[in-house]
């Protein structure tokens, strides 16, 4: 080939790839790396926040920072305002506000496919906070980032990877003293490691692996910092994050995905804080046992016969909860009779007669009924201490009971 008309030829190629280069710089890897940016400014002013704590003023400045990406419906005011920012990818804001026809079209031509090769991660960050006289009483967060079709065998289309927050000021379903209802996901059990926050994984999502965490205004601000602290390097690496873990380290030893079965079944007793049980309790009773009597119950078709203790016992007084009864009524109580299921196998729990007892009920319990059966850490003994941590947690949830539940 003569030199003139290679030169031409290496001229040519060398535009190319540097048109594509810039190309990608401005089609892609700009606008993840602005994205991510921008998601780490707005993660670092939800860390700012104090919920029950900051104020009015502090959510305007987020309001005027944010405002090209907040919105709210009705009115907002110091008095009640339910605020949100939405921070997504510049791609995917543009598919979002593309007429059907035209992204069907891009879909079909494989558009976003080859995007998400060269790097792009369909990602978002929401920001939820209510303020309520004149207080940012709570807050709802929601990462999400998309793990495309390539970087996985097994899966025919990518998954999401979703990690939700929020806080309440109880760390189990209200009931007639608490409007909300909203579904908190995590086994209680995880309340003796932590007992200021819940984490739970959703079912019904075949396209994503998602996790919820729960927490109270009592977590300390550290820890909500450690529980959010995304790494949002999973936004421009050109090997996309897989895992939960991959996008928030904290999640490492979760393992909600694939519980660990250590063999281990000896019984353990519940060993939660006093504190965190009497702030999630709908109802605490304190109760003298009367007798006992071992009881066996009508079994599901093919299952075995349910036994456990009745014990009959006399109200001393009541703790918490609106209740009908009044002291000197005789109840029929049933423990919590334990459980053998490996690999967290649960001691069963006692109402014995000559001793006093605390037992911590649902919004479930029915006093109409013949007797009634505290859950799992449903029965402590009246010690001086355990009235102390109890009443703590009451106070608890009596100072945050009227905190708004995003999730609403």
């Amino acid at each position: 080939m003569p030199l003139p008309l290679l030169r031409r030829a290496l001229r040519g190629i060398l535009y190319t790839c540097a048109t594509l280069f810039l190309l990608y710089l401005t089609l892609i890897a700009g606008p993840m790396w602005l994205t991510r940016i921008r998601i780490a400014h707005l993660l670092a002013d939800f860390q700012s926040i104090r919920p029950t704590q900051s104020t009015w003023a502090d959510a305007q400045r987020l309001m005027n920072r944010w405002g090209k990406w907040g919105h709210y419906d009705g009115t907002c005011t110091a008095q009640l305002c339910d605020y949100r920012i939405d921070v997504h990818d510049p791609i995917t804001n543009i598919a979002m506000h593309t007429p059907e026809r035209l992204l069907g079209l891009i879909t079909t031509l494989r558009i976003f496919d080859f995007a998400e090769r060269m790097g792009w991660r369909n990602s978002s960050l929401s920001l939820r906070f209510i303020i309520k006289r004149d207080i940012i009483s709570s807050t709802q967060t929601r990462i999400a980032v998309q793990v495309p079709h390539f970087a996985v065998s097994q899966f025919d289309a990518g998954y999401t990877l979703l990690f939700d927050t929020q806080l309440r000021p109880r760390l189990r379903e209200g009931g007639s003293n608490f409007p909300s209802k909203h579904w908190i996901l995590g086994n209680n059990e995880q309340l003796a490691d932590h007992p200021d926050y819940k984490v739970g994984r959703p079912g019904g999502c075949e396209s994503c692996e998602s996790y919820e965490v729960t927490y109270t205004p009592l977590l300390p601000h550290s820890e909500v910092i450690r529980l959010t602290a995304y790494d949002l390097s999973c936004l421009t690496r050109y090997h996309p994050c897989k895992e939960l873990f991959d996008l928030l380290p904290a999640a490492h030893d979760w393992d909600l995905y694939e519980p660990i079965d250590n063999g281990v079944s000896k019984p353990i007793a519940c060993h939660t804080d006093p504190r965190a049980l009497g702030r999630d309790a709908e109802t605490i009773i304190e109760v003298d046992p009367l007798s006992m009597v071992q009881a066996t119950g009508e079994s599901l078709q093919g299952m075995p016969p349910v036994h456990y203790e009745l014990t009959t016992t006399r109200l001393v007084r009541v703790l918490k909860g609106i209740s009908i009864l009044s002291a000197g009524a005789v109840l029929e109580v049933t423990p919590f009779p334990g459980s053998m299921d490996a690999p967290n196998a649960q001691s069963p729990e006692h109402l014995i007669p000559g001793r006093r007892y605390l037992v911590l009920l649902g919004s479930e319990s029915n006093f109409d009924r013949e007797h009634f059966g505290p859950d799992r850490c449903g029965v402590l003994e009246a010690t001086p201490e355990n009235l102390q941590r109890l009443s703590l947690g009451i106070a608890e949830d009596l100072k945050y009971h009227d905190i708004d539940n995003p999730g609403q």
